[in-house]
């Protein structure tokens, strides 16, 4: 294959994955929310020059930043324990010594 033609295959998902660092699985996400297609099913591909690869890159880049930042959550206040006890149904039978086996 010439340098010529290699230059003219399309970039796929895995090589531009491979390239941003993240798995093609990430990329993928990242590319359905922020840069909807309007042919649903079809792969993505793109041709080496094309400018929307940089800014996949940064899209990309962006999603990794958030996601290793924890995330801030509110603690939920803790609800205090109040001691309940059992209380014998009406007309049940009081359980002795031996049953409990204490």
């Amino acid at each position: 294959m010439t340098q010529e033609t290699q230059e003219k295959q399309p970039i796929t998902v895995k090589q531009l994955a491979n390239q941003a660092g993240v798995k093609p699985s990430v990329l993928r996400r990242v590319l359905r929310s922020r840069f909807p297609r309007e042919t649903k099913g079809k792969s993505y591909s793109w041709q080496p020059d094309d400018p929307q690869i940089e800014l996949i890159l940064k899209a990309v880049n962006n999603h990794k930043a958030s996601a290793t930042q924890p995330a801030e959550k509110a603690e939920a206040p803790k609800a205090e324990k109040s001691e309940v006890k059992a209380v014998p149904k009406p007309g049940a039978k009081k359980a002795t010594k031996s049953e409990t086996g204490a």
